[in-house]
């Protein structure tokens, strides 16, 4: 980081090293010394807060993360495939850290009850889900809730491509987690 840049964040610091040359002329070497030694202290400090902006921004980035199913999938961490309340709150961060993210995943539409003018659609990770072949894991199934004003169709047993920000919101019923995650503000391809 330039001292341009230093001196411009931080106004003390400018002050200081605009009024220390006049001061060091007065004093002694290891004084100045030790103003150096602060100044480039401070600047390894800012270097630091930068660093740490920069990816705190990159984690609020507007960029989707690509994610599948199988990212989502609390059954590789349990040898349960069902979910209680409880184990929810302790899903592992490999799981967690798309909470809350703007992600993109591909997947099929359960059929809805209309095929056209949908806002709302269950997104499930595989053919045989959609069709009833199989009973599906509570990890296999997304409820997508499209963005206000945003409709789309039906397509049957074609993959789409859905963006939006997930969320992990369990509902229960009888003390079994039947829903688990959610896209909100969502758009399909």
């Amino acid at each position: 980081m330039s001292r341009v840049t230093l001196l411009s964040a931080f106004p003390l610091v400018a002050f200081l090293a605009v009024s220390s040359p006049s001061l060091a002329d007065d004093q002694s070497d290891s004084t100045s010394l030790d103003l150096a030694k602060q100044l480039q202290a401070i600047e390894q400090k800012l270097d630091a807060l930068t660093e740490e902006v920069r990816l705190l921004r990159g984690q609020h980035s507007f960029d989707p993360i690509e994610i599948s199913f199988a990212d989502l999938d609390h059954s590789r961490f349990s040898s349960s495939k069902d979910l209680s309340p409880d184990d929810v709150q302790q899903l592992p961060p490999e799981i967690t850290r798309f909470a809350n993210r703007l992600v993109t995943i591909r997947g099929f539409m359960f059929p809805p009850f209309k095929e056209t003018g949908i806002a709302k659609f269950v997104l499930a990770v595989d053919l045989p889900v959609t069709n009833f072949g199989r009973e599906p894991n509570v990890s296999d199934l997304i409820v997508v809730d499209l963005k206000q004003g945003s409709v789309t169709n039906y397509r049957p047993n074609q993959k789409r491509q859905v963006t939006g920000v997930l969320r992990i919101e369990p509902r229960v019923e009888a003390g079994q987690v039947v829903e688990l995650y959610r896209l909100v503000r969502a758009q399909v391809d």
